[in-house]
């Protein structure tokens, strides 16, 4: 997990029960008695949160995929195979730019996982078609 480097830069091994947080969390006005809270974004907490995000995002996002995966893999078995794989490395490149950058440090990686992810959703409706 990529977001566990920047753990250990922020949270060290006496931390006790605050290294089970999966977030680091600030007030969104310093000082004001009433504030939002938000994630922090800035240094290794902000990495360490959006690696978090990341796999968070994987998990919402990659049961379609197995699905797929398994569902197409009977008709269309090395196009789903050379999806997943480019599919795999989009997921890579993703948490690896958003950790890393933020916002916007994700796209090329989104771009590929997005594309994996469409073809094979394709793959689904055509099987379905040629099915009827």
């Amino acid at each position: 997990m990529y977001a566990m480097k920047f753990k250990s830069r922020i949270m060290k091994g006496t931390s006790g029960n605050v290294r089970s947080n999966m977030f680091i969390y600030k007030l969104a006005a310093e000082g004001a008695s009433e504030s939002a809270v938000v994630m922090m974004e800035d240094g290794d907490a902000g990495k360490y949160n959006r690696g978090n995000r990341s796999l968070y995002h994987f998990l919402e996002n990659g049961t379609p995929m197995i699905l797929g995966i398994v569902l197409n893999s009977i008709v269309y078995p090395r196009p789903v195979f050379f999806l997943f794989i480019f599919y795999c490395i989009g997921r890579i490149g993703y948490t690896i730019g958003y950790t890393n950058k933020g916002y916007g440090g994700h796209a090329l990686g989104f771009m590929c996982d997005r594309f994996a992810y469409l073809i094979m959703m394709g793959m689904h409706l055509l099987i379905a078609i040629k099915a009827f």
